[in-house]
């Protein structure tokens, strides 16, 4: 093989990895500019609806807890025992897992064939009450509104809380994020909270990634109703997802009244940090 025709093939390789790092960024840009975050979930919950490993007998739901998830609730200060609320549970595999350890637990997924897997799986064990639910109804039962999370967590206490792998990414508002983690802190301030999402690296733009702030500026100059914030991405297999840098989910943790306890922020789709409250 020639030097030239390597040199060419390398050319050709860096044209086509800038060409989709454009392509990327434009698809994203153009999602996220164009719906609204009510938009965004119902997209997400069916991009979910053909990953049926995430349900009883597939792959990942046999796996069972993954390492970081088995290191964070056995360790101090997550509690050994008691109640533990689990959100966006997807088929149930932490549910299951948790049960096995002696917890009581109520948990609630939005995606609806998950859903289903998940009200299966709870009717079939003890000490586990499930309902279809999203994060924006978490915050509306919180509120005083009647939804079928409301009568879960009506008078609950917990000792635990969790929101399961990757979930807290799909709460695609930022302001939705905040609010989500300070009425957890404060309607149940003792109970520690262990957090999955999706983080990625603090490092400088690339030139490609300096193309966002104008183009944001063109799409909101013609009429669209969001905009999108760096780490917002979109993917056919996890639609919307906000990747946190971890300089970002420490100001978020900060800010809702949030300490970390231990974590791996390292760049990753099992980023995860378990919080609790600033005394």
């Amino acid at each position: 093989m020639s030097p030239r025709f390597i040199r060419a093939y390398a050319f050709f390789d860096r044209c086509l990895f800038h060409f989709i790092r454009l392509w990327s960024l434009v698809r994203d840009e153009i999602l996220w500019a164009w719906t609204v975050p009510e938009q965004r979930e119902q997209i997400t919950f069916q991009s979910y609806e053909v990953h049926s490993t995430f349900l009883s007998g597939g792959e990942t739901f046999e796996g069972g807890l993954f390492p970081w998830e088995r290191l964070a609730i056995t360790s101090p200060p997550f509690p050994q025992k008691g109640h533990i609320l689990v959100g966006g549970c997807g088929g149930g595999r932490e549910v299951a897992e948790l049960r096995k350890l002696g917890y009581e637990v109520t948990a609630f997924e939005p995606s609806p064939s998950f859903a289903e897997g998940s009200r299966r799986l709870a009717a079939s064990l003890s000490r586990v009450r499930f309902a279809q639910a999203s994060y924006r109804d978490l915050l509306a039962a919180f509120s005083g509104a009647e939804n079928l999370l409301t009568p879960l967590i009506r008078n609950a206490t917990f000792d635990g809380m969790i929101l399961g792998w990757g979930s807290f990414s799909h709460v695609t508002d930022i302001t939705q994020r905040r609010n989500l983690l300070c009425a957890l802190r404060k309607l149940y301030p003792t109970a520690p909270l262990l957090v999955g999402f999706t983080s990625i690296p603090d490092i400088p733009a690339g030139f490609i990634d300096r193309m966002r702030p104008p183009m944001r500026r063109i799409l909101t100059t013609f009429g669209a109703p969001s905009r999108a914030a760096d780490g917002d991405v979109f993917t056919h297999g996890s639609g919307f997802t906000h990747c946190f840098t971890p300089k970002e989910f420490r100001q978020l943790a900060s800010d809702a009244g949030y300490q970390i306890a231990h974590a791996n922020l390292f760049p990753s789709n099992q980023a995860y940090a378990l919080l609790t409250q600033i005394l």
